[in-house]
C-alpha cells in the first residue's frame, strides 16, 4: 500500500505503523499510522481491511494535517471571569462532568448531541 507521510520522511524511517481504523466517518477504514517521534506523520491503507480493502479518502489522507496544525491546542481551557485560561485535563473534565447534565445529551435520531430537542 502507498504510504502518504509528511515531505521528507521515508517509509523506511518510520518510528512504528500503528493499526486503526478511521474514526472521521462511520464506516471505519482500516487504515496504518505512522508515528515519528510520537505523533502521526503518516498514514497508508490496509490492505486487509474488510471496508475499505487498503483504499482511503479524503478525510484519511489530510485528517492528520489539522491534529499536526501549529494552532492547534494541546491543553484544555476554561473560562475564568470570562476569559480562557490554561487548565489541567483534571480542572477541564471536572467542570464538563459538573455542568454537563444541564446541557448536553437529549437523544436525537439515534445520537447523542448538545441539541434540545424541538418543540412540537
Amino acid at each position: 500500500m502507498a504510504a502518504f507521510l509528511e515531505p521528507g520522511l521515508r517509509e523506511q524511517d518510520v518510528d512504528r505503523w500503528m493499526q486503526s481504523a478511521s474514526l472521521l466517518h462511520s464506516n471505519g477504514d482500516g487504515l496504518g499510522i505512522a508515528v515519528e517521534d510520537g505523533r502521526v506523520a503518516g498514514v497508508r491503507g490496509r490492505a486487509a481491511g474488510r471496508v475499505n480493502r487498503g483504499r482511503l479518502g479524503p478525510k484519511d489522507l489530510y485528517g492528520r494535517q489539522a491534529g499536526n496544525a501549529p494552532d492547534r491546542l494541546r491543553r484544555p481551557l476554561v473560562r475564568e471571569h470570562g476569559r480562557p485560561v490554561e487548565a489541567s485535563w483534571d480542572t477541564a473534565m471536572e467542570r464538563v462532568t459538573r455542568r454537563a447534565p444541564g446541557w448536553c445529551c437529549w437523544p436525537t435520531s439515534g445520537t447523542s448531541t448538545g441539541s434540545r430537542p424541538a418543540s412540537p
